[in-house]
């Protein structure tokens, strides 16, 4: 499926198939595009989800290290450039917190926002349900409304951490970006 080629020092993520461009009849329906946009997104935090888990386990399990790297970062800028090392954090963050369909339903940007929020917020999240969790969202003119986070936007997560003060406490490890 990919290709790790190297390019001065590194090795990039390249797609052996050729692209496959698959027309869109004329005449399809919006909803039926937008329900296809919906299943692409859930099979992109799906994906998103076990790359977290991956990089988890070579980083709990000091992989890079046993084969002879400084530490994970190194391993991780040398043979796979094209993903951050804050990319990479954020879907472990997320995949060792939240369960697969959980990141699928919600998203993992929304997830590590929330995971932000509970820290800044100082509240509790119940991993396996986050959808009932309150979150409070100023609107464009600042006037706060709570909202459970199943029904907050991305847009929306990021209004409510910039409204919070910043916390005291240190971040918890499955937050802190490497």
């Amino acid at each position: 499926m990919f290709n790790l080629l190297k390019i001065p020092g590194a090795a990039r993520a390249i797609s052996e198939s050729p692209p496959v461009h698959r027309a869109i009849p004329e005449g399809t329906p919006l909803e039926q595009l937008r329900k296809e946009l919906l299943e692409l997104f859930a099979q992109e935090n799906s994906n998103h989800h076990r790359m977290g888990e991956i990089y988890n386990h070579i980083v709990d399990q000091r992989l890079a290290e046993k084969a002879g790297y400084k530490d994970a970062p190194e391993y991780f800028s040398k043979h796979l450039a094209d993903l951050s090392q804050s990319t990479l954090s954020t879907y472990g963050a997320v995949a060792r917190v939240f369960s697969e369909p959980v990141a699928r339903r919600f998203g993992v940007t929304c997830l590590q926002l929330l995971l932000r929020y509970k820290e800044i917020a100082d509240l509790e999240v119940n991993p396996a349900e986050p959808g009932p969790t309150p979150i409070e969202v100023p609107d464009e003119k600042g006037v706060v409304s709570t909202l459970p986070f199943s029904q907050c936007s991305v847009e929306q997560m990021r209004r409510a951490l910039q409204r919070k003060p910043a916390s005291t406490k240190p971040l918890p490890p499955e937050v802190q970006p490497s």
